[in-house]
């Protein structure tokens, strides 16, 4: 009776091993497996980095966009935007460019 007893309290702590031994593995596996938790916080500062930058090209766009709606619509800003860039003059004006001298 004391062997089966010394028996069944050695296979106990033998199921008891390997199943702790199954959980580490488990757990070592759900942290730095593939699809475990360093892969998703990975990828949540991903998607940080990202929704950032969507952000930062959105408000470009609208500027650019509020740009574009005042040089078709409003004539003043056009024209400002001629005589800067381009160096347009009216008609009845005179442009005179100085050298500057080294």
């Amino acid at each position: 009776m004391a062997r089966r007893k010394q028996r069944a309290t050695r296979k106990l702590a033998l199921l008891v091993w390997v199943l702790a031994g199954v959980f580490i593995l488990q757990v070592g596996s759900l942290v730095f497996g593939r699809h475990g938790l360093r892969q998703a916080d990975d990828l949540n500062n991903r998607l940080e980095r990202l929704s950032a930058e969507a952000s930062l090209r959105i408000a470009r766009n609208d500027s650019l966009y509020q740009d574009f709606q005042g040089l078709r619509n409003n004539p003043r800003v056009l024209e400002a935007v001629a005589r800067q860039k381009l160096g347009v003059v009216a008609s009845d004006e005179f442009l005179f460019r100085f050298s500057h001298s080294p």
